[in-house]
């Protein structure tokens, strides 16, 4: 994951929660480089503003995709 990567590197990283972001994606203007600019002055003005989200943790998302791949999971709701 980019964010874990570059946190382990001593970056700060902001994810902003994508369903929460109108400004971008209600923007009739579809430009990575216009988005990626209002997503950091957001980020300088109130990090808030981004309404930011944290991933699970790396053991957390290793035991998700374990049971994932096992099936169990869909095997069972389909009886």
């Amino acid at each position: 994951m980019v964010s874990r990567l570059l946190t382990g590197l001593g970056h700060e990283v902001i994810v902003a929660n994508a369903r929460q972001m109108k400004l971008i994606s209600a923007s009739s203007r579809k430009d990575d480089k216009l988005d990626a600019q209002m997503l950091a002055r957001l980020a300088r003005v109130d990090p808030k503003l981004l309404s930011p989200i944290r991933h699970r943790s790396a053991a957390a998302q290793a035991d998700l995709n374990l049971i994932g791949r096992s099936g169990w999971w869909t095997d069972e709701r389909r009886w």
